[in-house]
């Protein structure tokens, strides 16, 4: 008599199984729901000086999205450089906040302008 072979679909039903096994069996030490202290960091709300609240359109805002409205504003105004959307230039509102107006500038590098009129 000729044996028959064990199917693929077997296996695969045994390991499909033990796995489903494995990630029941762990669960998450942290309780959902708590926080722990202050926020830090990109969640923090900074204060922004006049000049950036009147760009960014409010007084009160996180790094992310300090950067994020400023990034709406640029093209709002059609700011960006065509060519190279990294890359754009301030006018005279963002150049308040930026420092220099009509200057090509590097997006990446914007922080260190926010950091004078976020606190």
């Amino acid at each position: 008599m000729a044996r028959r072979k064990k199917t693929a679909k077997s296996k695969k039903s045994k390991k499909s199984a033990k796995s489903k096994k494995s990630t029941k069996s762990k669960k998450s030490k942290r309780s959902k729901g708590k926080r722990r202290g202050n926020p830090k960091a990109f969640a923090k709300k900074l204060q922004c000086d006049p000049a950036l609240a009147d760009v960014i359109g409010v007084k009160e805002a996180t790094r992310a999205q300090i950067v994020k409205k400023i990034w709406a504003y640029v093209k709002a105004h059609n700011l960006q450089d065509p060519n190279n959307g990294r890359f754009f230039k301030p006018d005279a509102k963002l150049a308040k906040v930026m420092g220099r107006k009509g200057v090509r500038m590097n997006g990446f590098k914007m922080g260190k302008f926010i950091n004078k009129h976020a606190y």
